[in-house]
């Protein structure tokens, strides 16, 4: 008897008490992203607008507690905003909770349309989340035009201060101009309004201007305007 109540009383003492949770919480906004290129869950008129078509999508599941120890994994689905057409499914790996999660796979869009993308969470008894909100995206992967480039009137010395003034040269979602003084590598962006941008030269001889465009996308002008000039010593 007394054999059986000990042993009664060991096994007691080994099961671990489990928490019982709840069943999973749709993926809330800020728990939604994306990478390749970076953006958050954002819808409406303030949609992101990106230059590439693959990119990841991503969910945080966070955990309840600090004894959160749930194995699950997240679906995720992009429809055509337009007609609501779904375009692309993908599920993560299972991982515990209080992680990232990313899609298996990753969509190939199309240029110049907008996309509404969901996830949620299933765990491992099979119940599902909610679907989240949408978190919507538009591509545009077409570049802007090289800009116009005009400087301030020769002649020209060492020392000097000249303005270099850019134009859109017929791209209308310009946002961001660069420009390279004898170099090849555009330099830090700036804005489009007002365009302009004081430089002071600093080597003497033939000298090279160039300037570059980006889009509200990111996009890069293919192509840069350049203007030489002579820099007097």
């Amino acid at each position: 008897m007394r054999a059986r109540l000990f042993a009664a009383t060991t096994l007691a003492a080994l099961i671990i008490p489990t928490t019982a949770y709840a069943a999973p919480a749709a993926p809330t906004d800020e728990n939604l992203r994306t990478t390749n290129p970076a953006t958050s869950c954002i819808r409406g008129v303030n949609r992101p607008l990106v230059n590439q078509t693959s990119p990841r999508l991503q969910a945080f599941v966070p955990a309840a507690d600090e004894n959160d120890g749930r194995s699950v994994k997240v679906e995720f689905r992009l429809k055509n905003l337009a007609d609501g057409t779904e375009v692309f499914t993908s599920e993560s790996f299972t991982k515990v909770v209080g992680v990232w999660f990313e899609a298996g796979s990753e969509p190939t869009l199309a240029d110049a349309t907008t996309y509404s993308w969901q996830a949620r969470v299933v765990d491992s008894t099979g119940a599902a989340s909610p679907w989240s909100a949408g978190c919507e995206l538009s591509i545009d992967t077409v570049r802007p035009n090289a800009p116009t480039l005009t400087l301030s009137p020769g002649p020209y010395k060492v020392g000097q201060k000249i303005t270099l003034t850019f134009g859109n040269a017929g791209s209308t979602d310009v946002t961001q101009y660069a420009y390279a003084v004898a170099t090849s590598a555009p330099g830090s962006p700036i804005p489009a309004c007002p365009g302009k941008v004081t430089v002071k030269l600093t080597d003497s001889g033939p000298t090279p201007i160039r300037a570059w465009s980006y889009d509200r996308a990111g996009n890069l002008s293919p192509t840069y305007t350049e203007q030489r000039i002579a820099v007097a010593p």
